[in-house]
């Protein structure tokens, strides 16, 4: 049986994450990195994100999927449809994707960025 490595570095605390473009409210995000490198080419990013109710406009860097853990969110696509997330759900937006988000409860979701 292969045993695939494992990262076994501390984790860090939360740390602030300063959020541009806030339509309303106080998001008072954080995150909490668990990769933000990778062995081959191109980028990884994965950690939890926890944010406070607000609004805000938003574009993907990567291309983004997420798992909600806690809260509940709307996710307009700029041009497309809007999807409703609550914990549990699982979501997936390319590179460039423009939306507005409504933080509806606090959130905190678990998100895996490439590309």
């Amino acid at each position: 049986m292969i045993e695939p490595p494992v990262a076994n570095e501390d984790l860090s605390a939360p740390e602030d994450y300063p959020m541009k473009n806030v339509l309303y409210g106080t998001p008072d995000a954080k995150v909490q990195w668990l990769r933000t490198s990778t062995q081959g080419e191109g980028q990884l990013f994965t950690g939890i994100f926890m944010c406070r109710p607000c609004g805000l406009e938003d574009e993907y860097l990567g291309d983004e999927s997420l798992y909600m853990i806690e809260g509940r969110m709307t996710v307009e696509v700029i041009g497309g449809e809007s999807v409703s997330l609550k914990a549990g759900d699982v979501a997936s937006f390319p590179r460039g994707t423009k939306t507005v988000c409504h933080i509806h409860e606090p959130i905190k979701k678990f998100f895996v960025i490439s590309g």
